[in-house]
């Protein structure tokens, strides 16, 4: 999309830092508050929201705008539908804990991870033999409209969910108590060992946009 609306390349390189930071770091703040709650289910529905809206937006940005206007508008929107994803991160887990038997959790997200795949897995058909026009903006605002569309369907199915109250104690805030833990790189090496790896092993998510444009390059030459 971006060399489609003639944003400089320069601009793909922020996708995977706003995607990652963006749904991790908001829930170090409101992990303790949403732990308070003894009913969780309304923050995922939020989140949900907010991602649905934020799609429809970033479509609409796409459709009427381009250049390095269009590369900040869509950025500041990734940052807010990161957001909303990590509203229904750290929700998530606690409503379908309350919800649904341990065995028949572990079924549905076995269940949901294929799904996603074998969708994946048709896209990239599609994509790949060229059944589509990938040169094509409708094509590409098609896709994000039907993901803002499948956001709402998920919001309408979670909301049927009748959740009982929770526990609300134990909610100690993220942020002190990570700050409190990074003793533990210095104090323990094991884990000194294991974060050192994990750093390193970021170069493999932060590339992977730049090797998507440079197959569409080759490509199209």
């Amino acid at each position: 999309m971006f060399s489609l609306l003639g944003i400089p390349a320069a601009f793909t390189g922020f996708l995977v830092p706003i995607r990652e930071a963006g749904v991790l770091l908001p829930q170090l703040v409101v992990a303790a508050y949403v732990r308070h709650m003894e009913k969780r289910k309304i923050v995922w529905l939020m989140g949900a929201f907010a991602s649905s809206v934020i799609l429809f937006v970033m479509a609409i940005i796409a459709w009427q705008t381009d250049g390095i206007i269009a590369g900040w508008l869509l950025l500041a929107c990734l940052v807010l539908y990161s957001l909303g994803r990590g509203l229904c991160s750290v929700s998530a887990k606690d409503v379908l804990g309350k919800t649904i038997s341990k065995t028949r959790r572990g079924r549905l997200m076995g269940y949901s991870a294929s799904l996603a795949g074998l969708v994946t897995l048709i896209i990239g058909f599609v994509l790949i033999y060229g059944l589509v026009n990938m040169e094509s903006m409708s094509v590409l605002l098609s896709f994000m409209i039907v993901a803002a569309a499948l956001w709402l369907l998920a919001l309408l199915s979670f909301a049927t969910i009748i959740e009982p109250a929770g526990a609300t104690e134990g909610g100690a805030n993220a942020i002190s108590e990570a700050i409190r833990s990074l003793r533990l790189v210095i104090d323990d090496k094991p884990f000194q060992q294991y974060v050192v790896m994990r750093v390193l092993l970021l170069s493999i998510a932060l590339v992977i946009p730049f090797y998507t444009i440079l197959i569409q390059q080759k490509m199209q030459g």
